[in-house]
């Protein structure tokens, strides 16, 4: 869980998806960016369709 207060945490997400929907997808980086700062996302294998999207609204995003 981020820090509540002044200085947030640092979140890193490890992803693998085939997809989703786009609502969910921005309900989730709304929820994200209200308590963490900054995000990161690792995709060790794939990210689909939503997950893209997701990956992309982090402030980094980790491949191999």
């Amino acid at each position: 869980m981020c820090a509540k207060g002044p200085a947030p945490k640092k979140l890193v997400v490890i992803l693998t998806t085939y997809g989703g929907f786009i609502e969910v997808v921005h309900r989730i980086v709304d929820t994200l960016r209200k308590h963490c700062s900054p995000i990161e996302f690792v995709v060790p294998n794939f990210a689909y369709s939503a997950g893209t999207i997701l990956a992309m609204s982090g402030d980094a995003i980790h491949m191999d």
